[in-house]
């Protein structure tokens, strides 16, 4: 049983990344899609995160692993970003303030804010890009954890349910602190359900025909503008979107499961397995090369030669799409292979 829970967590997960590589493509033209993708792409994660959480850990331990996952695939973000933009500010305007452009990104890997933060000085704090998913995550994983040990089911809900409200609402009020709290706020709704999901044996009963046929609708209703963007901390229509969002994460999960309970796996759902196996690289090289590449811009030119706005985007996608997985392939083969020479030099010179 254990083995096909993870199997059909790794293909929801393969979903949403595709999902979040979908949503970020930049074109105006077809707005709807990136407004359906953000409403359980990021909330998907944050469930699996919380589905996961082992609450018998001790706490030292749990700490130390939830960091361990999370920190390095963030800094290295951050440093590819820097990277990134000190390509693109030479190959734009031919010159750059390296010290500047350091000491901002930094101050911006520091913040770990999503977006971009004017500190009361008046400095204008760069955002991280994705990596406010990492940091967010983190300090939800933790508020959940410590809230389940220590409450019972209804004060750890109420708990959660007011960090969420509390961060809605001072975002609105003009407040950002560091470390993306706020959007971290919103998460812990997500990754506490998600902990429920799991000890209610929740993902276990087949959702009603009702359920699914509501979820469908309030779907689709929902992505006529954008209905939640959780690293802005923005929850544009309220407990509806929450709501919405947490339907359309069933439906995907409620997909994934029938399709990990084929006796022989295909190709595509190995595919969505692999890249539910290999999420958070793929979130990182994503976060990277999208600095290189204006996609907007290609979308521009493919739609003016085509002549056809829909198989352009269908095109930039798929371009989209093989590059950042061609890439996260490439990444974690070269990874794995300067870890394994530097574990046979510690083994060598040890």
């Amino acid at each position: 049983m254990e083995k096909q829970r993870l199997i059909f967590l790794d293909i929801a997960i393969g979903i949403a990344i595709l999902a979040v590589i979908i949503g970020h493509a930049g074109v105006d033209h077809y707005k709807v899609v990136t407004y359906a993708m953000f409403l359980f792409h990021v909330p998907l994660f944050f469930l699996r995160s919380g589905y996961l959480i082992n609450e018998k850990k001790e706490p030292a331990s749990y700490i130390f692993n939830s960091i361990k996952r999370l920190l390095p695939p963030y800094l290295i973000l951050c440093l590819g970003i820097w990277l990134a933009d000190c390509c693109t500010m030479i190959a734009f305007k031919g010159s750059i303030n390296l010290k500047e452009m350091t000491i901002s990104r930094i101050i911006a890997t520091l913040y770990a804010a999503g977006r971009t933060v004017t500190l009361p000085n008046g400095y204008m704090v760069l955002p991280c890009g994705y990596g406010w998913f990492f940091v967010a995550l983190l300090v939800a994983r933790l508020a959940v954890y410590f809230m389940v040990r220590k409450n019972d089911n209804i004060t750890s809900l109420l708990w959660v349910s007011l960090l969420a409200c509390a961060g809605v609402k001072l975002t609105l009020m003009g407040y950002w602190p560091p470390f993306s709290l706020f959007p971290a706020c919103i998460a812990t709704v997500y990754v506490y359900l998600g902990w429920w999901m799991k000890k209610t044996n929740f993902l276990n009963r087949p959702l009603k025909v009702s359920v699914v046929v509501i979820g469908i609708l309030l779907w689709i209703f929902l992505s006529r503008k954008m209905p939640l963007d959780i690293c802005k901390a923005l929850v544009q229509q309220g407990m509806l979107a929450i709501i919405g969002s947490l339907l359309a994460c069933l439906l995907v999960i409620t997909l994934s499961q029938k399709l990990a309970r084929k006796e022989n796996l295909t190709l595509f759902v190995r595919f969505l397995r692999w890249c539910g196996e290999n999420s958070l690289w793929i979130l990182v090289v994503s976060g990277i090369e999208s600095r290189f590449y204006p996609y907007y811009n290609f979308f521009e030119i493919l739609s003016q030669s085509m002549g056809n706005y829909l198989v352009a985007y269908i095109l930039l996608l798929l371009a989209k799409i093989t590059l950042t997985l061609s890439l996260t392939f490439v990444v974690k083969k070269l990874y794995s292979f300067l870890g394994d020479k530097l574990r046979t030099e510690q083994t060598i010179h040890g």
